[in-house]
């Protein structure tokens, strides 16, 4: 068992020792174009020669570099680099005999100029300074180069029009071009001489607002100017129509004109209309009012003379039907009754009307109104203007004397009983209004509260009862102030204070107990007062008596 891992292990030790000698001296790897190639001890050459393909090579190995560069220079554009040029930048080295090279181009700012292409092609974008990097990578040699990008100019602006004259309502579309077409700044300002003949609506279009001239003027942001002028004409009015909301007018009808004017553009849209009959037809603006049967010629003129005219009918409103009805369908002789006679529809031209009696010595008509003048049966007939009528029946019947006696008896005893119930009606009222009198005066006279309450039960009447007990309490709050005001404690007097529930009053006898209090203290100090000035009186009065005294010493030898 053991020797076969020895011999397993042999093998194993050979291939190992196999692979080192090949790695040193005999591994695979073609030449470069320099005569070496990377290995595993770096970049070398193999002095015995070998393939320059790939595969083993043999021999001894000679480790070396490639040459490098030792300086790098950027070669400056040929012309001068303006605002959207495209452009490309190269490099010069040395030594010269370097032949494998790779540089990277880095730009300070891309917001002026930016990388098109890894090879050195540069776009720029916008005016400035700007540094561009390039970096040989093996030698890791770097030049600079300092590039000021340039503003292309405007030197000139184009504008055209696509014609000389326009209408009132037309869009003026303006052709606007910028030179040169690489200039750097290619805003533009548009405007117009006349605002109110033509009105700048967009970057390249203007709106015709009336007639008149006016110059359209488009300036680059350098100054530079181009400007056309045009002229600016009304449209005029070819034609007129007028139509009428209805096609059939009648009295007290209104009706709305429609003018329409051609062509639809035209620049005065204004308009007169005028009637050839006003009293048939009256004009208000666009609107008629048909005001009686007739005929009338509307005419409708536009300002510069054209005009359409149309011959209008009013007719007159017919009654279609008549109602009339009378006050009673039963009389007796000698009563008079109204009739009301009513025509449809009530916008009728003619409303009037006839009234007529198939028998006037029954029934007469007397204006508005009828007479039955003996008995018997009458047809009342309205007739209107147009033929239509409208009849009635009047009955009028013999008067029963017996019945009329009777009716008046009966009514003159229900009066006799009606007025004796009223005499005894009113002497129960006036009763108990005495009675309820002098409760109330006791109730104001009684001074226990609690009696009081229960004789106010008593008081029939709700309106009188809430005015005694008003009455009641306006006396007790008068009572109460009056013994507050009388009050000299203090401390009884704050008590019966607190009794009072009316603000008002409370807040008065505050202010009456204030001015009291100001008046007693006033008349202690005017009584102080008084006795102060009597006791002074007193003095000056004993002083005269003491100076005569020493009067009489001095003159005393």
């Amino acid at each position: 068992m053991k020797l076969r891992k020895r011999l397993l292990f042999i093998p194993l030790a050979l291939g190992l020792v196999c692979l080192n000698v090949l790695s040193v001296f005999g591994h695979s790897g073609g030449l470069d174009k320099y005569g070496g190639h990377n290995g595993p001890n770096g970049y070398h050459y193999h002095s015995g020669g070998g393939s320059s393909s790939g595969g083993s090579s043999g021999g001894s190995v000679a480790t070396t570099s490639p040459p490098k560069v030792t300086s790098l220079k950027i070669t400056e554009p040929k012309q001068k680099v303006y605002v959207g040029d495209t452009f490309t930048l190269a490099c010069t080295y040395t030594p010269s005999s370097v032949k494998d090279i790779r540089i990277v181009w880095t730009v300070s700012d891309e917001s002026i100029v930016k990388m098109a292409d890894s090879d050195g092609t540069f776009e720029a974008l916008a005016s400035g300074k700007v540094t561009i990097k390039a970096e040989e990578v093996y030698s890791e040699k770097t030049a600079l180069f300092v590039l000021e990008v340039l503003t292309v100019e405007v030197k000139s602006v184009a504008l055209e029009l696509p014609g000389g004259s326009f209408e009132v309502g037309d869009t003026v579309s303006c052709a606007i071009e910028i030179l040169p077409a690489n200039a750097t700044d290619q805003a533009y300002m548009l405007t117009s001489s006349d605002p109110e003949v033509l009105r700048i609506t967009g970057d390249f279009s203007a709106e015709c607002l009336k007639a008149g001239a006016a110059t359209i003027t488009v300036e680059a942001a350098n100054g530079k100017k181009a400007a056309v002028a045009l002229s600016v004409v009304a449209v005029e009015v070819e034609s007129l129509a007028l139509e009428l909301s209805s096609d059939s007018l009648k009295i007290g009808d209104s009706a709305v004109c429609s003018v329409k004017l051609s062509p639809a553009n035209s620049t005065d849209h204004s308009y007169t209309i005028t009637s050839s009959n006003p009293e048939v037809l009256q004009v208000i603006g666009d609107a008629l009012n048909c005001l009686k049967e007739g005929v009338a010629t509307l005419t409708v003129e536009s300002p510069n003379g054209k005009s359409a005219a149309i011959t209008v009918a009013v007719e007159a409103v017919a009654a279609e039907s008549i109602t009339l009805e009378l006050s009673s369908g039963s009389f007796k002789i000698g009563d008079v009754a109204i009739y009301t006679v009513k025509i449809f529809p009530d916008n009728a031209t003619d409303k009037s009307y006839t009234i007529t009696s198939s028998d006037p010595e029954v029934v007469q008509v007397i204006g508005d109104s009828i007479k039955c003048l003996q008995e018997g049966t009458a047809i009342i007939t309205a007739t209107a203007a147009n033929g239509e009528k409208a009849s009635v029946a009047a009955t009028v019947e013999k008067v029963n004397v017996f019945a009329i006696i009777c009716g008046l008896l009966l009514i003159a005893g229900f009066a006799a009983i009606g007025v004796f119930s009223f005499k005894k009606k009113k002497e129960r009222q006036a009763e108990i209004a005495r009675q309820q009198s002098e409760l109330a005066q006791r109730i104001l006279d009684e001074k226990d509260k609690t009696k009081r309450s229960e004789m106010m039960l008593q008081i029939i009447n709700a309106d009188d009862r809430a005015r005694l007990q008003q009455t009641l309490d306006e006396r007790d709050k008068q009572e109460l102030a009056q013994q507050i005001l009388d009050e000299a404690d203090k401390k009884k007097q704050k008590d019966l204070m607190q009794q009072m529930k009316d603000r008002n009053m409370r807040k008065d006898l505050k202010r009456q107990l204030k001015d009291k209090e100001e008046a007693e203290k006033a008349i202690a100090a005017n009584e102080k007062k008084a006795k102060q000035m009597e006791q002074m009186q007193r003095i000056k009065g004993f002083m005269p008596k003491i100076s005569k005294k020493s009067e009489h010493k001095e003159d005393t030898p």
